[in-house]
């Protein structure tokens, strides 16, 4: 008789292309902007970067907003 181990779990489906990732991204680009210094592309790196941050900070500010004005209601 061979005895078996416990079974492995599934791994988890993961969604890459959700806010979330995408807004960890932009952050650690600008992170690794501020840290890492190579002209020219760190340049456009860092730019894109925060263009990406300003985004998900407007879209977090812009949910909230419309949270906070549907519990008002």
């Amino acid at each position: 008789m061979e005895a078996h181990g416990p079974a492995q779990p599934a791994m988890p489906d993961w969604d890459w292309k959700t806010f979330p990732v995408f807004f960890a991204f932009a952050v650690g680009v600008v992170i690794m902007g501020i840290v890492v210094a190579a002209p020219p592309l760190d340049t456009w790196l860092f730019i894109l970067g925060l263009l990406g941050v300003s985004f998900g900070v407007a879209h977090i500010a812009t949910r909230a907003w419309i949270a906070k004005r549907r519990r008002e209601r």
